[in-house]
């Protein structure tokens, strides 16, 4: 009996540290492949995520051209605007809950694909420049752009 309730406590606390992540399409067939991109950074958001989004484009082979304000889909002389929002809590130090990333077509401003992270409701802290960079790279990946083996394709 001592065994079951062993093996059912930690099957609950794995599946409670689990995190997830997917990605969805939107406009299919828009942009053949990613070059160009406008990068809408978020008010108040720490400069890092920023940053990690930023490295996380290049790795992939976008080549960001410019900075857009908050709300824009559209932008003249870019393939793409790439937009975030993220979420943060605080259990003894910060720590990411959510993330998610937006790619639009930057002519019609149509969305082509986003990808989500979040953490679990157990969470753990993992290193927000691995996780956007993995949902960069899956989202990458889906589309057919960029270097997939930059970081390793995760799926969940």
């Amino acid at each position: 009996m001592k065994a079951v309730i062993a093996i059912m406590s930690a099957s609950i606390l794995l599946l409670g540290c689990a995190t997830t992540s997917s990605v969805t399409t939107g406009a299919q067939g828009t942009i053949d492949q990613l070059h160009t991109v406008a990068f809408v950074p978020q008010g108040g958001s720490s400069v890092d995520v920023d940053n990690d989004i930023q490295r996380a484009l290049l790795a992939q082979g976008a080549d960001i051209r410019a900075t857009a304000p908050s709300g824009t889909r559209k932008m003249a002389g870019v393939d793409a605007v790439v937009s975030y929002e993220d979420v943060w809590r605080w259990d003894m130090v910060m720590y990411m809950k959510s993330i998610d990333i937006d790619v639009f077509d930057a002519n019609t401003g149509s969305l082509l694909v986003a990808g989500h992270w979040e953490n679990s409701p157990l969470h753990g802290y993992q290193d927000p420049a691995k996780v956007i960079g993995h949902v960069v790279t899956d989202m990458f990946h889906k589309m057919g752009w960029g270097h997939p083996a930059k970081y390793g394709v995760v799926t969940h």
